[in-house]
């Protein structure tokens, strides 16, 4: 029997979540996390972009854990050159924090989990940030790809899956001013605006899928730049 199958899974988290707090504080970044902040900031320049919510099991929780993020990540204002960190902002996804049980992707594998449906949250935060230059520290794709074409409702490649105390999607403002992400939430769409104080460039990111034996590889590229790679399992 391997060690860590001998230590519980709460005091694994635990640990993984205080290693990276010790190495957020030793590179100095943990000063530069962005956090909630009330003061009023008036932002004159949007982008867009809206995604649909697929109606499936646990469909009404997916939609209510949306909203709770989207409540918490509205709140934030990204100064320049601040880290907007997603479960810096949001905590744990728990009962106590108010999330309900969703579907989630473990292990290649859908599954129940409490905050279900977070991903698509961090997926359309991680797509607009792309497109928009912001700079992206940490990101990770799902480890496989579950959809059909029919069924997908963002590129294969633009997704980012997120899972607390290990998986993280941070987000640097590489601007001289600040900037802010709002979401809209409907029943069946979720919006992401991206505020800013001055115009920024929106690029088109073409992806490139590269199929090997079992393996897929995305490639995205603005114009002939490449600014992204995602690795999926294609396994049945």
């Amino acid at each position: 029997m391997r060690l860590k199958n001998l230590i519980p899974a709460s005091l694994r988290l635990s640990y993984k979540v205080w290693q990276r707090k010790r190495a957020d504080k030793q590179s100095g970044l943990l000063e530069k996390l962005a956090q909630q902040k009330t003061q009023q900031t008036s932002f004159t320049h949007t982008h867009k972009l809206q995604q649909p919510i697929r109606k499936s099991y646990l469909y009404e929780n997916k939609v209510h854990n949306i909203r709770v993020a989207a409540a918490q990540i509205n709140q934030v204002i990204i100064k320049p050159h601040e880290v907007f960190s997603f479960w810096n902002i949001l905590g744990a996804p728990t009962k106590e924090n108010n999330y309900k049980v969703g579907r989630n992707i473990i292990n290649g594998k859908l599954v129940e989990d409490v905050g279900g449906g977070l991903c698509q949250v961090s997926g359309i935060l991680y797509y607009l940030s792309l497109q928009c230059g912001l700079t992206i520290l940490e990101r990770h794709n799902h480890s496989k790809d579950i959809y059909t074409e029919e069924e997908r409702f963002t590129p294969l490649g633009s997704d980012a899956t997120i899972v607390f105390g290990y998986k993280d999607l941070r987000i640097q403002n590489p601007f001289s001013f600040s900037i802010q992400f709002q979401f809209i939430v409907e029943d069946d769409s979720v919006e992401l605006i991206l505020k800013s104080e001055h115009p920024i460039e929106r690029h088109s990111i073409e992806f490139i899928r590269h199929n090997e034996n079992d393996v897929i590889q995305v490639d995205g590229f603005i114009e002939k730049e490449k600014v992204n790679e995602s690795i999926y399992s294609a396994e049945g």
